[in-house]
């Protein structure tokens, strides 16, 4: 199977809700502006609603309540307010797709902690606008979901077929299925028209060195990727550390030693980013 050829026969995940589509063809707009941003959000009660409880939560920490999704555009910026929309629509709509086999509780558990995970290191390794990948973290992992609604008996193949083995996921569908969920989920995002930058570093997510101008992104959920397994199977930070590709360091301008406080901090702030996500 190609990444292709798999997201094409998926309708359902092609398909955001219309909402999305026009916060981005007025964002695509030469005269857009934040006033009709607003406008086109606030027209969406379950959207404005939940934006608004996003843009209050400790997740960005800002002293006054913002009140107006007017006021959450103003502060948080276009793109930000593009991706929370986003991350929003994509809980929302597949928070259980239903898939056989696929247990969505674990899998948002983990999808959230590597977005919080991503936002920690990308504000240790002093990147501009951190909080946008959050949304990288989020999705890094969706092709997996692609995978289960279209192919589950591989899918769960090659992750019983990696285990016993003891080899990577990804290898391993890539021998058994012809690509990853990386590729995958890279695909999905380029048709969903997220950056460039953001589906280079999906698709590299296991070999950073590969992602070009991605590089760094790709090399931040390489380590988010790491913290959420560890969190997954009980391992250490120490052991993190010593599976880690040495490259990474240098593409983050992180030290191995702030792995454990980082971790730390993201399983901290995961509870507080289930509730905001998935408040029910």
């Amino acid at each position: 199977h190609s990444a292709q050829e798999m997201i094409y026969c998926l309708d359902r995940l092609l398909s955001l809700p219309e909402v999305f589509h026009r916060i981005e063809r007025e964002l695509d707009a030469p005269e857009s502006s934040l006033e009709d941003v607003a406008r086109l959000i606030s027209n969406d009660p379950a959207l404005s609603t939940r934006l608004l409880h996003v843009a209050n939560s400790a997740m960005f920490g800002f002293p006054s309540r913002i009140t107006t999704v007017t006021r959450a555009v103003q502060l948080l910026g276009l793109r930000q307010v593009r991706d929370l929309s986003l991350a929003i629509l994509v809980t929302s709509t597949f928070g259980d797709p239903g898939a056989e086999g696929f247990d969505a509780r674990a899998y948002w558990r983990a999808s959230v902690l590597r977005a919080v995970a991503s936002t920690d290191l990308a504000r240790s390794s002093g990147m501009a606008e951190p909080e946008r990948l959050f949304l990288l973290g989020l999705l890094a992992d969706i092709g997996h979901m692609v995978m289960y609604l279209t192919i589950p008996d591989e899918a769960r193949f090659a992750e019983q077929r990696a285990i016993a083995t003891h080899q990577p996921l990804h290898v391993s569908e890539r021998q058994i299925i012809g690509c990853d969920y990386g590729e995958v989920g890279a695909a999905l995002l380029s048709q969903w028209r997220l950056p460039d930058s953001f589906a280079r570093a999906v698709a590299s997510q296991f070999e950073p060195r590969l992602a070009g101008n991605g590089a760094r992104e790709a090399s931040i959920i390489y380590l988010a990727n790491q913290i959420a397994l560890a969190d997954r199977e009980g391992r250490t930070s120490s052991e993190i550390i010593e599976d880690c590709d040495p490259s990474v360091w240098e593409l983050t301008s992180l030290e191995p030693s702030e792995i454990s406080s980082i971790r730390a901090s993201a399983e901290l702030g995961l509870a507080a980013a289930l509730a905001v996500f998935f408040p029910r």
